[in-house]
């Protein structure tokens, strides 16, 4: 069973990353994933954003994909079995059935590999412009503006663009260099750059709350609790 293609599928990776990955901001409710459970070999869960909560504070639902007894298919419930985890999902993005809601969106998976920005290896980093997608103007500075957009017509970002003449290119790229060696899933996500010609941009992960600083001085973040306030103490220090 061929699953690497598959955009819901996610490997074997530990239960709270999965979380992590569909309590990313901005996604949907019902933004889901599978992967395969850590404690047994060849078994999978599905991971289910049960929230609309836009900050990310929401709640997550974990399901059992259990093997039927012959090997020869899947199920959650008996009283639904299916041949492969394919038709699992179709199913379940067509009706909630025993789940807390529909599938709506597999969490993305976007991760940049990492390289050095120099002429000879940034074709790893660098991607076509018609992949951006404008929506809106979120900020400026001297370096030029900040964009809200979408990649490939389906991951939020953030494009920071350079004007013509308004700071050297090295300095600007230098940045994006920092931030490629910088790859740790609580820090802003460095996703491409576009290099080739004039103006250049840089693509990271969107932040719609800012800051944490910025967030936490806040109205939204001033009315979080202590767990949710603790929860976030515990990401800032994490494999610090």
């Amino acid at each position: 069973m061929h699953l690497l293609g598959h955009r819901w599928y996610a490997g074997k990776i530990p239960r709270d990353r999965a979380e992590r990955l569909v309590l990313s901001k901005n996604l949907p409710k019902g933004t889901f994933l599978i992967r395969e459970r850590e404690a047994e070999t060849r078994e999978y869960a599905l991971t289910i954003r049960d929230s609309d909560d836009s900050r990310g504070v929401g709640t997550v639902k974990h399901y059992k994909i259990r093997r039927l007894d012959d090997g020869n298919g899947f199920y959650i419930t008996r009283r639904r079995t299916f041949r492969t985890l394919q038709e699992l999902v179709g199913y379940y993005s067509a009706m909630a059935d025993d789940l807390c809601c529909t599938l709506t969106s597999p969490a993305p998976l976007i991760q940049p590999t990492p390289s050095d920005l120099s002429h000879n290896t940034q074709q790893n980093w660098e991607i076509p412009r018609n992949q951006l997608q404008f929506m809106r103007k979120v900020g400026e500075g001297s370096f030029g503006e900040v964009w809200y957009g979408k990649l490939r017509g389906v991951v939020e970002v953030a494009i920071k663009m350079m004007k013509p003449r308004m700071m050297s290119p090295d300095a600007f790229l230098q940045e994006a260099s920092i931030m490629k060696r910088c790859v740790h899933p609580n820090l802003v996500t460095l996703y491409a750059v576009c290099t080739r010609e004039e103006p250049f941009y840089i693509i990271t992960e969107f932040m719609k709350n800012g800051s944490l600083q910025h967030y936490l001085r806040g109205v939204d973040g001033r009315q979080l609790d202590i767990a949710a306030l603790v929860d976030m103490a515990a990401q800032v220090v994490l494999k610090c």
